[in-house]
């Protein structure tokens, strides 16, 4: 039985409506592996800290920061990976659909699996369209399929990345080029996905994909999903259409409507949650007001540098 996994540590304003929402869609079915109690959730939580992995001790060694993003954070966006698979082994789970703490979801378990067939994949996570040469190199989990298979083959991965002298040099090659063209960022868990992928290590299908008619959001904040600008776009973030409880975004080339499975909520998009939340339990219909000011503040900043 595949359930729904979000990994979260510390507390948040808009995990409540999160996890509600993916518990109506999956009653019953959703986890939550935090470091901290929650109130107001439906769903089961496990705490990070009964969950034992090897693999964390050996990461943490061999963990060099290159990035202009916080140590800590950044760290932790692979260690989550870690604290996945061995809840998978500990439950004897063979698959797990997860999502980032900041990803509604407007879909079934069994309709997002069988939308891209994913029990024919040893995982599936979102990869733009980009070429190697443009040292882009980003691929992101935050909605994402894993079976048992595929984490094993990506953990063991990561851990490579920082071990082998052939891959290290991959990411060395992508910090410098950061450094020379002060661009922020720098190796994530992300950079590490697009590798997983590029090399093809394991049968990953691409959710960012159409099929059937529906896929997943990269990022709400953006018009591009699979390809740049693919998506109507209007008041700094993709412009949501709600017909009979059905979410689309108008497809820029063809102005076909395509039914949204998941929507990321990224950053300055979290402020648009509430708006866009649909779960059982009633909760406020705006965010925090000193979060929106802070939101709306910054929001043209962080789409313009996006853009």
């Amino acid at each position: 039985m595949t359930k729904i996994i979000f990994i979260h540590k510390g507390q948040s304003w808009f995990l409540p409506y999160v996890l509600n929402q993916a518990e109506l869609y999956a009653p019953g079915d959703v986890v939550l592996l935090a470091d901290n109690a929650h109130k107001n959730v439906l769903c089961t939580i496990e705490k990070l800290h009964n969950i034992e992995s090897e693999y964390i001790d050996s990461f943490k060694k061999v963990y060099f920061h290159m990035s202009t993003n916080n140590h800590a954070h950044e760290e932790f966006c692979w260690v989550r990976w870690f604290y996945l698979l061995e809840y998978m082994k500990k439950t004897q789970m063979s698959s797990v659909l997860y999502f980032d703490s900041d990803v509604l979801i407007y879909s079934s378990i069994i309709d997002m699996l069988s939308t891209y067939s994913l029990h024919d994949y040893d995982c599936g996570f979102c990869i733009p369209e980009q070429e190697y040469s443009e040292m882009k190199w980003v691929a992101s989990g935050h909605i994402s399929y894993w079976s048992i298979k595929g984490l094993e083959r990506f953990c063991k991965f990561i851990l490579e990345s920082f071990q082998e002298p052939e891959q290290m040099k991959q990411y060395k090659e992508k910090w410098k080029w950061h450094k020379i063209n002060h661009e922020p960022g720098g190796i994530c868990d992300m950079t590490t996905l697009y590798l997983f992928w590029y090399n093809k290590r394991a049968k990953i299908a691409n959710l960012l994909e159409i099929n059937q008619n529906k896929t997943v959001d990269d990022n709400v904040n953006v018009p591009g999903n699979l390809y740049d600008n693919e998506y109507e776009f209007s008041k700094n973030h993709k412009k949501i259409r709600i017909t009979q409880g059905i979410f689309f975004i108008k497809r820029t080339i063809d102005e076909k409507l395509i039914q949204f499975l998941a929507i990321h909520f990224q950053g300055s998009g979290k402020k648009l949650i509430p708006r866009y939340y649909t779960g059982n339990i009633k909760l406020p219909n705006k965010a925090p007001i000193e979060l929106r000011k802070l939101l709306i503040t910054y929001s043209k900043k962080l789409v313009q540098r996006l853009l």
